[in-house]
């Protein structure tokens, strides 16, 4: 995947991209608390703490692996995704945090390197009476990313990424304030000294709603499928090209099938069909890279919403087109 992609937008985000039906008015979005059980008459507040575990898995392009330089995640074991949701102090919103955890293994003939990388997300953000107004968020990156589809040399093969990307908002979300920290550092008598930058920049609200990078994901799950059956555009701010970005969500049909896993411990019975919306996610852009593919559970019941519409499943491209990590729900622990 490009790194204009989601990648660059997302947790997930070793391959992540993020979509018109363009008119001069107001296209803002509307939220609705479907992560709690019963959704009717709910401000957003939850009991306990919501806990989503993922299995992630690798599939490689056809015939891309099968040269004398080669790229493989999960080589040996899946790789995992952990959301967690709960209230703020005040109250008034949410902490919401993410970590990919997953090994990525680099093959130049018979020498072979193997990193484990890891991704990781703490977001504050308000309740739907504020729209998921975005308060701040922090992403921590420890990754080895492919540099060519062709090497002879493992320092022509990879990239490795070392940084911090903090985002802290004014109270009324006008503006804010980008704070990027490179943790590979330059040495100097013989410390290693972080590398930092910080960039101001406004938002513009007046059209379609904002929403942080970090909780885009997450966020789709306020959005009714009925909702999204008509293309939606929120703007994002891409700390990789310092600018403000439109993201185009596109939701298919409703489907529905046998999904593999459990509920507060309890596992779904065997012969258990779940429906769901799926939603593409990518840059309104001429070169968007690659969308994002997330399913997501729609809402059973609004006074029972049994499955929270959770993300169940999610695929996304990595860098080069050299395959595809694919994320399956495993075990939700759901907030009452």
């Amino acid at each position: 995947m490009k790194k204009k992609s989601l990648a660059a937008i997302s947790a997930v985000l070793l391959a992540t991209t993020l979509f018109a039906s363009c008119t001069s008015a107001s296209q803002k979005l509307s939220f609705s608390p479907n992560w709690a059980q019963n959704t009717l008459g709910n401000t957003g507040a939850i009991t306990g703490e919501e806990v989503l575990e993922y299995e992630v898995n690798f599939t490689d392009a056809t015939g891309f692996n099968e040269e004398y330089y080669s790229v493989l995640y999960c080589p040996e074991k899946s790789g995992k995704y952990v959301t967690t949701l709960k209230n703020n102090s005040s109250g008034d919103g949410y902490i919401y945090t993410t970590r990919l955890e997953l090994d990525v293994q680099f093959a130049i003939g018979s020498a072979v390197e193997v990193f484990t990388d890891v991704v990781e997300t703490e977001m504050e953000f308000k309740s739907t009476l504020n729209a998921l107004q975005p308060v701040r968020s922090e992403k921590t990156v420890l990754s080895h990313t492919p540099r060519n589809v062709d090497a002879t040399t493992f320092e022509a093969a990879y990239v490795d990424y070392d940084y911090t990307v903090l985002t802290e908002y004014d109270g009324e979300c006008n503006a804010a304030v980008v704070t990027y920290t490179d943790r590979k550092g330059t040495l100097l008598s013989g410390k290693d000294l972080p590398r930092t930058s910080t960039k101001t920049f406004e938002i513009d609200k007046e059209k379609y709603t904002y929403l942080d990078n970090e909780q885009l994901l997450f966020a789709v799950r306020g959005l009714s499928s009925t909702y999204l059956s008509s293309q939606r555009i929120v703007n994002i701010y891409d700390a990789y090209t310092s600018a403000l970005q439109e993201v185009k969500l596109n939701a298919e049909s409703k489907d529905s099938e046998k999904f593999s896993f459990s509920i507060n411990g309890t596992p779904l019975a065997a012969d258990t069909v779940v429906e769901y919306t799926p939603v593409k996610l990518s840059l309104n852009a001429t070169n968007a890279g690659a969308a994002i593919t997330a399913w997501y559970a729609t809402t059973t019941d609004p006074s029972n919403n049994v499955y929270r519409n959770a993300m169940l499943y999610m695929e996304t491209a990595v860098s080069y087109n050299i395959g595809s990590l694919r994320y399956s729900l495993k075990n939700a622990q759901f907030a009452n």
